[in-house]
C-alpha cells in the first residue's frame, strides 16, 4: 500500500515539475513531427491586411536578427542545430516587432534551452525595425488597393557561417 501511495505522489510531482518547465513557453506538436514554440506572452496583434516584406538593404536584415542569436545561443551549439529550426517574426509597417515564434525540429528541443528562447524572444521584441530599408508589399491575395499593415519574415536559428558543419 506504501509503493502505491509512493508511487502516486511520485507521479503527481513529476507532472508538477514537467508543467513548470513550460510555463513560459507553449509547445505544439506539428504533424510532421517539428515543434511550433510560441512565448505565453507573446502577443500576436496582427490587425489589416497582410503583405510581404521587400529588403532595401539584406545586409541590415541580418544583422539586426542574427547579432541577436548570436549573442544569445552558444557557437557550441549552432555545429549541432538543424538548419530547420526556425524564428518567425511579425511586424507593422511602422517596424514594430508584433509577435515571434519558432520551429524546432525534434532533435533539437534539448539542444536549445527555454531560457534562450526567451532570451531571442525578448530581444526581438525590444528591436524596432528601420522602414527606410524595407516596404511591405501586397501579395497575389491581397486585394487590389487594399494597403498592407504587417508582414512575417523567417529565419534559420543557425547564422550561415555556421551551416553545413556538420
Amino acid at each position: 500500500m506504501k509503493k502505491i501511495i509512493l508511487l502516486t505522489i511520485s507521479l503527481i510531482c513529476l507532472n508538477a515539475v514537467n508543467a513548470q518547465d513550460n510555463k513560459n513557453l507553449q509547445y505544439t506538436k506539428s504533424e510532421y513531427g517539428s515543434y511550433w514554440v510560441t512565448p505565453v506572452s507573446n502577443s500576436t496583434k496582427r490587425e489589416g491586411t497582410r503583405g510581404f516584406p521587400e529588403w532595401h538593404d539584406e545586409k541590415y536584415v541580418s544583422n539586426l536578427l542574427y547579432s541577436t542569436v548570436r549573442k544569445v545561443i552558444p557557437k557550441e551549439k549552432f555545429e549541432k542545430l538543424q538548419r530547420s529550426s526556425m524564428f518567425f517574426i511579425t511586424f507593422n509597417i511602422k517596424g514594430e516587432i508584433l509577435s515571434c515564434t519558432f520551429l524546432l525540429q525534434a532533435e533539437d528541443i534539448s539542444i536549445v534551452t527555454e531560457k534562450e528562447l526567451i532570451d531571442i524572444y525578448q530581444s526581438f521584441m525590444k528591436k524596432k525595425i528601420d522602414m527606410r530599408k524595407v516596404s511591405i508589399k501586397p501579395d497575389e491575395y491581397t486585394p487590389i488597393g487594399k494597403v498592407v499593415d504587417y508582414a512575417e519574415i523567417g529565419g534559420s536559428l543557425v547564422p550561415m557561417e555556421y551551416r553545413g558543419k556538420k
